[in-house]
């Protein structure tokens, strides 16, 4: 578990800081003669930190609260871009003067894995551009917002390190802070003791107090900003810097930028400008990545809406609704594969249906033919002839005239001139004997 974190006061009064701003003007006249000036400064800085965060207090249990839902969150994965932290170089006892890269390297080694490391050279080139007035303003100028923060900014970085190694009597004390300039609260900090100990077992000590940096986010209240200063009623810049402050957005830090593009609060709020920028992507982005995995969603569900149906209307009101959905071609594929089965289906019952049209049409020829068949071997079984019993009388009366057929059936000839006429059509060119014969052969099929 790692410390609170902590709020820290930094006042334009405080005399480490006037020293530190003193040393940086001084480096700008005398950097030549000033073989360990670098170390002065960082140890100016170093003390800066530590005396200020002496007096540090707790932030409320509110606070504290929301940071660690805020912290509480894994550490991003290797794909996404790394924070940027610059280390500043140890402050080590004089009798450790040679081993100080090897502590500065140990940080590294310990922090690298999560951060963007800017350390050694690099930080020193800086500090003297800032001391020669080549980055942020004049080395006079320096104040509480210039001293941390220029060096951090001017590496696009939030995160700045320090550390201080102290010895007495043998035992030593290591103190380390990573502290965000732009939010101005303490991210990370950590102390422990080293009992008569040297300096390579102060190097492993080192490896330990950045390594958790790592493997333990600091679960860290709320940042909690130092308490300002009264800001001098003539100071306009400050005035309308602090009013930028309250608004917090892209436009008024670029207003202030665009009134003091050298001011002294300059290169903080670029900061500010590129952390909200970043932001503000973010957000975007996951706007952007919230209606796309929305929009799948919606895809998927009314895919399975048209598979439900399963028919080329379903899958074409698919279509009609996402154009360029995700089964797009699949659903122009199964609206051709059911058309084609569609029309192979109605083919085959249209030639069913004439099939089945053609066998009834066949029946009933056949059955006509058996009929007359039929006919012609068995007339009727007798003869087919409608009689009429004449009342009062002791013989019977055809009802219609003896047809070609029913002569036919009876003679075995068919005398008639009008054959063509057809069956139906009655008998002629019969004599009156013709009719006697007739009649004895009909009596004698009938038994009448």
């Amino acid at each position: 578990m790692l410390p609170k974190r902590q709020k820290i006061n930094l006042t334009i009064n405080s005399p480490v800081l006037r020293l530190l701003c003193y040393n940086l003007h001084l480096s700008k006249i005398h950097a030549p003669r000033m073989k360990n000036h670098n170390s002065l400064i960082i140890f100016s800085i170093l003390l800066l930190s530590f005396s200020l965060s002496a007096d540090a207090k707790p932030a409320s249990a509110a606070k504290k609260k929301h940071a660690a839902a805020q912290t509480a969150a894994p550490a991003a994965p290797a794909a996404v871009e790394k924070e940027r932290l610059v280390i500043l170089r140890p402050n080590v006892p004089e009798t450790d003067q040679e081993q100080t890269t090897a502590m500065e390297t140990a940080l590294v080694e310990g922090l690298q894995a999560r951060y963007q490391v800017f350390a050694g050279e690099q930080v020193n080139r800086v500090a003297r551009k800032m001391a020669d007035g080549e980055i942020g303003t004049e080395a006079h100028e320096c104040d509480e917002t210039r001293c941390l923060t220029n060096i951090t900014l001017a590496f696009e970085a939030e995160l700045l390190a320090l550390t201080s190694v102290t010895k007495k009597d043998g035992n030593y004390f290591i103190a380390f802070v990573i502290r965000n300039v732009v939010d101005n609260n303490v991210v990370y900090s950590k102390s422990t003791t080293c009992r008569q100990c040297d300096a390579i077992q102060v190097i492993e000590k080192l490896k330990e107090l950045s390594g958790p940096v790592l493997s333990a986010p600091a679960q860290t209240t709320e940042p909690v900003l130092a308490t300002p200063a009264p800001i001098n009623p003539l100071d306009t810049e400050s005035l309308q810097w602090a009013e930028v402050l309250k608004g917090n957005s892209v436009d008024e830090y670029e207003a202030y930028l665009a009134s003091y593009p050298k001011g002294k609060f300059a290169l903080l709020a670029k900061g500010k400008i590129k952390k909200l920028k970043e932001q503000q992507a973010a957000e975007t982005q996951r706007q952007q990545a919230q209606a796309a995995a929305e929009r799948v969603q919606q895809d998927q569900t009314a895919w399975e809406s048209a598979n439900r149906e399963a028919s080329a209307s379903s899958y074409q009101t698919y279509l009609n609704q996402y154009p360029q959905g995700s089964y797009a071609n699949l659903a122009n594929a199964r609206i051709t594969k059911i058309r084609k089965e569609t029309a192979a289906n109605a083919e085959r019952q249209a030639a069913e249906a004439q099939r089945q049209q053609a066998a009834a049409e066949q029946a009933q020829r056949e059955l006509a033919l058996a009929q007359q068949r039929q006919a012609r071997a068995a007339p009727n079984q007798n003869s087919g002839i409608e009689m009429i019993r004449i009342p009062g009388r002791n013989y019977e009366l055809g009802k219609y005239e003896v047809t070609q057929a029913q002569w036919r059936a009876v003679m075995g000839n068919n005398p008639s001139y009008f054959k063509a006429c057809g069956d139906n059509c009655p008998v002629e060119q019969v004599s009156w004997n013709d009719i006697q014969e007739f009649l004895q052969k009909l009596n004698a099929k009938t038994g009448k």
